[in-house]
């Protein structure tokens, strides 16, 4: 494969995350990876996210939480 764009990264980082991406494509996202910083950082902040998530399971919002972020969906800032 051609090398990765940023965006190509993005949407490949779960299945590799996972381990479910083909060996060829795991190649080309290390190769991305050693020379693009931000990946990495996206790369390790999914990492991190994952790992609170297995360690903590799912944790449930208070209701006036949930209603602040349905809020600010809503009418996002300007």
């Amino acid at each position: 494969m051609a090398e990765l764009s940023c965006d190509q990264m993005e949407d490949l980082v779960p299945e590799l995350l996972d381990g479910s991406l083909p060996s060829s494509l795991v190649d080309d996202m290390l190769a991305h990876l050693a020379g693009c910083d931000a990946c990495r950082v996206v790369v390790d902040q999914l990492t991190g996210v994952r790992t609170l998530a297995e360690r903590h399971g799912r944790v449930e919002l208070a209701p006036d939480a949930k209603e602040r972020i349905r809020r600010s969906l809503a009418d996002p800032p300007r």
